[in-house]
């Protein structure tokens, strides 16, 4: 509830921001219309520019509204303060000739500070970067620009918007399409819509700063043909991309991922459509390249530094949802060597000082971790994996619904859910999982769970779910159903607490497999039907502490077996029908520890009605 109740009020904010950005590019209404009316095909920079530099003082209100038609820029447009730039029914095609900008926030070669630029909006138009290797709009030291459908298409190896060090920044309705990353790129610019930082290495054209991005709206918008859709391989340590919601867009012939972040806090990533994605949805802390110190923006610029270059423990909660997206993977990732998956989320462990190279400063160890995130009601169509957690704390993976179709990319072993990476504090509940090439839960590297409840897994093509050298309180209420192996696996030294309420039937193997130095507190009130194998299973050093009223049927081998030198414990009131073998197998190895079996009803024909106790082993019955 208390996540929740934050979701709220992270709702909330965005809807009072967007409302006062609202308020303040309406303020267009009582500005001063000038009309511009170029002469069909001509060059249309000239009598364009000239309104344009009228309204570079900024001390009133401009409306620019260039004539329907079709134009040539032989230079890029630049706009200042206070500015409409009004381009409905508008055709801009950038000349062959020239390399700049089609459109650009300030000078060509701007050297302004902080945020300089404020209230401006493009409305519509068709920008044509006509395969520029340029940036066709370029936005920084700015508040409060909008770009209202706006179609902005056709640049190689370059973005089609790159913004950075801008306050209040919203794509709404806008178009971004067909935009080329080619392999002899010398940069990789994938990113139809990049947030960026202001260093020079990425953003040359304006003065380097440690200026804050924040709030930053991307709403209604469609993205096709394209590399990625909108996100970030740059970031400032300690200065992050602050209040960021991404929603209701449309992402369709994606050549690598769709949304890919970094360094971002107070983000919203909710009610988009991923039709066709190598990658949907990835999120990450910091990289391994592309992260820079503030002390690195502040000498290129000759300013101040805002932000400490030394590390920080991240916030507990910084308050990160992604929801009720449609996400589709599929494809190869053409750029990179990513995975097939819909969802990532990572943050990056540095156990050493960074070295520096042309595209990374000298970052500080430290553990870079998310904490604070809420994944739930996404539906993923993926032939890789579903949803992945690295290095994530406190979180929430909730009634997603995960379909594994088609045939993978590669030999990856896919997964429906993993939690990876010292992955902490982790709830996962009330997901769907079905057909998941590998697990469908997977728990390892070091993670540690809070529950693993109400979750329905099915078809997984080897455990449903499994922990593994990781922790787990509570696995509950569980519909694990036709996994290829162990419906619950708990291997090599995990632990858990408990195991109840589970429903698991026609596992290929056994149905609860606790083995290889492993330990659960206790196996209770689970319903266990037809495992092609034992129904519990406890062996190789492993501990059940308590076996209490489970109901085992059918199995092919033994019903309930504590094969380990390290069993102990209660077996109680257990219902064990039709085993292949024995109902009850214990066999302690020779150890002290005593089992008490007490009140086990055992039933089938010969041994399945019978309990077997090895040479060696204590046993008290009562």
């Amino acid at each position: 509830m208390q996540m929740m109740s934050k979701t709220l009020q992270r709702a909330a904010i965005l809807v009072v921001m967007s409302a006062i950005l609202s308020l303040a590019l309406t303020s267009v209404a009582h500005a001063a219309t000038v009309a511009v009316k170029p002469k069909a095909g001509q060059d249309a920079y000239k009598v364009i520019q000239k309104q344009l530099d009228k309204a570079k003082s900024g001390k009133k209100k401009m409306n620019i509204v260039v004539k329907p038609g079709s134009y040539r820029l032989s230079h890029g447009l630049n706009v200042y303060s206070n500015t409409t730039l009004t381009l409905k029914g508008v055709k801009l095609t950038l000349s062959k000739s020239t390399s700049s900008n089609l459109l650009k926030i300030g000078a060509t070669h701007d050297s302004k500070k902080g945020y300089a630029y404020k209230n401006i909006t493009i409305i519509g138009g068709n920008l044509n970067a006509n395969k520029s290797g340029s940036t066709a709009v370029k936005i920084a030291h700015a508040k409060n620009v909008k770009l209202q459908g706006v179609t902005v298409r056709n640049t190689v190896n370059a973005h089609l918007v790159e913004v950075a060090g801008v306050n209040g920044f919203t794509a709404e309705k806008c178009s971004f399409r067909d935009q080329a990353q080619t392999k002899k790129a010398k940069v990789l610019t994938p990113e139809a819509i990049q947030i960026d930082v202001l260093v020079q290495r990425h953003m040359p054209g304006y003065r380097s700063e440690d200026l804050p991005m924040r709030n930053v709206r991307i709403n209604k918008c469609t993205f096709s043909n394209v590399p990625r859709g909108v996100g970030s391989h740059t970031a400032i340590v300690n200065n992050p991309v602050n209040g960021i919601a991404i929603t209701n867009n449309t992402f369709t012939k994606i050549k690598s991922t769709a949304i890919q972040g970094m360094n971002y806090i107070n983000c919203t990533i909710t009610g988009n459509t991923i039709k066709s994605a190598p990658r949907g949805i990835a999120l990450y802390s910091v990289f391994s390249k592309g992260v820079f110190l503030s002390s690195t923006a502040a000498k290129e610029g000759k300013v101040k530094s805002r932000t400490s270059v030394k590390y920080k423990v991240p916030a507990i909660d910084q308050g990160i949802v992604i929801s009720n997206n449609k996400i589709t993977v599929k494809g190869t990732d053409s750029i990179s060597t990513y995975t097939n998956e819909g969802i990532l989320v990572s943050g990056l462990n540095v156990p050493k000082k960074m070295k520096k190279t042309v595209d990374q400063d000298p970052i500080s160890k430290g553990n870079y971790y998310i904490s604070g995130l809420t994944v739930e009601n996404n539906a993923i169509s993926s032939v890789g994996h579903g949803i992945r957690l690295c290095d994530v704390r406190n979180a929430r993976i909730g009634s997603n619904a995960i379909a594994y179709t088609g045939k993978a990319a590669s030999k990856t072993s896919y997964y429906g859910i993993q939690l990876t990476l010292a992955s902490k504090s982790v709830v996962v509940e009330g997901n769907t999982v079905k057909g998941s090439q590998s697990n469908g839960i997977y728990v390892n590297e070091n993670s540690a769970v809070s529950s693993i409840a109400s979750n329905s897994v099915s078809s997984s093509g080897k455990y449903g779910i499994d922990i593994e050298r990781s922790m787990a309180s509570l696995v509950e209420d569980n519909a694990i159903s036709a996994s290829k192996n162990a419906g619950i696996f708990v291997f090599d030294g995990s632990r858990v607490q408990t195991i109840t309420g589970n429903t698991i039937t026609k596992a290929k193997n056994t149905a609860i497999h606790v083995y290889a130095n492993a330990s659960v507190d206790k196996v209770e009130n689970n319903v266990v039907a037809s495992p092609v194998g034992y129904g519990i299973f406890a062996h190789e050093r492993s501990t059940i502490a308590s076996v209490v009223g489970n109901r085992v049927s059918n199995a092919s081998k033994i019903g309930i077996a504590l094969y380990s030198a390290r069993t102990g414990g209660l077996v109680r009131k257990n219902t064990i029908t039709s085993s292949g073998s024995y109902g009850l197998y214990i066999d302690t190895q020779g150890a002290s520890a005593a089992v008490t079996v007490r009140n086990n009803v055992l039933s089938g024909v010969d041994k399945a009605a019978k309990m077997k106790v090895a040479a060696g082993s204590k046993v008290i019955e009562a």
